[in-house]
């Protein structure tokens, strides 16, 4: 479910940009176990480029405590 998560937000931060993506390569690293009831997820641009781009999404807890950490690239597939 976590990897779920952090993919889906940074496939959305991916289509700021106005065009339909497709996650090439993504990483999680699970950091701790997820104890609360709600979890968040905040995806941010590494790098975005002409075909490719790069996105981080943290996960937390309801105590911002974090909880995993995921990396991704996604192609932009209307070039």
């Amino acid at each position: 479910i976590l990897f779920a998560l952090a993919d889906t937000a940074m496939g959305i931060a991916a289509r700021t940009q106005n065009e339909n993506v497709l996650t090439v390569i993504a990483q999680i690293d699970y950091l701790k176990a997820a104890k609360t009831k709600k979890l968040f997820a905040t995806a941010t641009s590494i790098k975005i480029g002409r075909t490719l781009s790069v996105y981080k999404t943290e996960i937390t807890d309801e105590n911002e405590k974090l909880i995993a950490i995921c990396t991704g690239t996604f192609i932009f597939l209307d070039n």
